[in-house]
């Protein structure tokens, strides 16, 4: 996984390169329809999930379509894989259950505007379905905060990104996201890095 993140990193460094010996960028503001597939790395970031839990890997389709130079809309499916750790202290309270992968699927209404040159936010609001692999009713139910069966959420995700120019052709954005899902009055969230590219 040190590999995995390194080589990822090295990636990210080459493409900010690349952008520097590019005089300006390609600007996707010409209205119409637009697919954006991508994939993600992410990390829990509340109590419980980071106590079971460590990275968690994603993809991603936007469907989406350029109303205006300052307005961009769409759907997001997205799927997201969470890894259980390898390895728990001794001390650690959480069941069985708790010790087992799981996965996010969630539909999404996007909304996207520019905020730099080149730079990029959003925020992506829907549904979430949560299941726990090896315990399918689950689940997120294993979380102290839920009643052991809470499956169903409000999935809410804000980036910020900036957009390269790779080839010419196509545009890459690499964006920092932060995930909350929403569920039962508890929410838990994450945070990530992800690439997409503009077709």
């Amino acid at each position: 996984m040190k590999r995995f993140l390194l080589g990822l990193a090295l990636w990210c460094i080459c493409l900010v390169s690349l952008q520097a010996q590019i005089p300006g960028s390609s600007n996707p503001d010409n209205r119409g329809f637009y697919f954006q597939p991508g994939f993600d790395v992410n990390y829990p970031l509340h109590d419980d999930m980071i106590r079971s839990h460590r990275l968690g890997v994603g993809v991603s389709l936007l469907a989406g379509y350029q109303v205006s130079p300052r307005y961009a809309t769409g759907l997001r499916l997205r799927y997201a894989y969470h890894l259980e750790r390898q390895d728990y202290p001794d001390n650690y309270t959480g069941s069985e259950i708790s010790k087992l992968p799981f996965s996010v699927i969630s539909i999404q209404w996007n909304n996207q505007v520019p905020v730099f040159r080149s730079w990029l936010a959003g925020i992506d609001l829907g549904y979430g379905l949560a299941d726990t692999k090896g315990a399918p009713k689950v689940g997120l139910g294993w979380i102290q905060e839920y009643d052991g069966c809470a499956r169903n959420y409000f999935a809410t995700s804000v980036y910020l990104g900036k957009r390269f120019t790779t080839m010419g052709k196509y545009d890459v954005m690499l964006s920092l996201f932060f995930d909350d899902l929403f569920g039962e009055k508890h929410a838990e969230n994450f945070g990530g890095l992800r690439v997409e590219i503009r077709l």
